[in-house]
């Protein structure tokens, strides 16, 4: 169970029912709540996910959980043929929040991302994994610092690791630390609108890739805050840090971003060893 969570103490409906797996693939389909939605959500949260149903309970609850309104939470089912669409109509069902469940045929994360972000209604946009949780004060936290400085367009906070499943309170792993996560952060729409969406072509390191070309405009403001925004769960299914196709995935990733200076400042774009000179 994540931190800043109770997933059997929900507040308002009963708890998700047991997932049921899914028969056949779907045509994409896209399926919003009735709930009351607010003139202008202010934040739209967008989670990705394929065959979620571990974790993803407590995700949404991490979300929902949060004092902060208004929200809209876009789930974008990869594909997914597990019971994780079941969990999602269970929220839709229960209206504690606008949730729109978009399904499609499985085309991988950064198409995923770049689906919610089509689907989002939000003025600032933040994300959360089906495995992953909000620390409780995530978004009280970074949307202060959003209304306090309109020049700013976008708010880290810290992540924090631990490994634990269904049966488990979680084991800290390490220290917070500042990382490109996207569920550690906050952004204004307009960031989005400036420097694009992900790259589909990555089957990793697309946040590293996005967080990359943000960095290189200075005129987009960005802090870093002490507070832990994300736990990241470290469990069977993602245990993919340090791998290998996951480390040339980042190499690409620091290449492509090295090239793309070297281009903005004019200079040739000499290679050496696989990497630009």
């Amino acid at each position: 169970m994540c931190y800043d969570v109770a997933v059997d103490d929900m507040t308002v409906g009963q708890p998700a029912p047991a997932a049921q797996p899914e028969t056949t693939t779907k045509p994409e389909q896209t399926i919003v709540s009735h709930h009351m939605m607010p003139a202008s959500p202010l934040i739209t949260i967008i989670l990705p996910v394929y065959n979620g149903e571990a974790f993803l309970a407590e995700a949404i609850e991490s979300v929902l959980q949060q004092p902060y309104r208004p929200i809209e939470i876009v789930v974008v089912n990869d594909g997914s043929t597990d019971g994780t669409a079941a969990i999602v109509q269970h929220y839709v069902d229960n209206e504690r929040a606008p949730i729109v469940h978009h399904r499609q045929p499985n085309q991988g994360l950064p198409a995923s991302l770049n689906r919610g972000l089509a689907l989002a209604a939000g003025e600032w946009i933040t994300f959360i994994d089906a495995d992953d949780c909000w620390a409780g004060d995530k978004l009280a936290v970074q949307t202060a610092h959003l209304l306090a400085d309109p020049t700013l367009a976008a708010v880290w906070g810290t992540t924090q690791m631990f490994a634990g499943g269904d049966d488990s309170q979680g084991i800290m792993l390490g220290a917070p630390w500042h990382g490109t996560n996207l569920g550690s952060g906050l952004f204004r729409r307009s960031v989005f609108d400036r420097i694009g969406a992900f790259d589909v072509t990555l089957d990793h390191g697309e946040d590293l890739d996005w967080y990359l070309r943000l960095k290189s405009h200075a005129e987009l403001r960005q802090i870093k805050v002490a507070e832990i925004a994300l736990f990241y769960r470290y469990h069977g299914n993602n245990k993919w840090l340090g791998q290998p196709d996951a480390l040339r995935q980042n190499l690409q990733v620091l290449r492509k971003h090295i090239g793309r200076q070297r281009a903005e400042a004019g200079s040739p774009s000499v290679t050496k060893g696989g990497l630009p000179a």
